[in-house]
């Protein structure tokens, strides 16, 4: 009967044992699975983001260019016809002053034209 009890109390040390390592592995695979889906949504997330990016530089792409295109005197809002530029033409600079094209079109309904002074 003592060889009994033993032979049942070891087998219940091993069988703890193999049920505490079979724990072990079980969490460490959910918690894997939980990491990879993680993995996987923001994998999601930043190609949808690099995807929008990109969507968005292909759309802007031809304002930009249209934008770099223009010569200098084009951002200013009064040219001279020798080639001076200034915002707010005087009495004597009236008849040679001609408006910038940002200041007469306004390219596919846009308003582009900004400018600041720094002081």
């Amino acid at each position: 009967m003592k060889r009994s009890w033993h032979s049942w109390f070891l087998f219940a040390v091993f069988a703890g044992a193999i049920l505490a390592g079979m724990g072990w592995v079980t969490g460490r695979a959910v918690a894997l699975n939980a990491e990879n889906i993680e993995a996987r949504r923001s994998a999601w997330v930043e190609e949808s983001v690099r995807n929008a990016l990109w969507q968005m530089d292909a759309a802007i792409s031809p304002m930009i260019m249209e934008e770099v295109s223009r010569p200098y005197s084009d951002y200013w809002a009064f040219n001279g016809q020798s080639g001076e530029v200034f915002n707010a033409p005087d009495d004597s600079q009236v008849a040679s002053a001609q408006p910038s094209p940002l200041l007469v079109t306004n390219a596919l309904g846009r308003n582009l034209y900004f400018q600041a002074e720094l002081t």
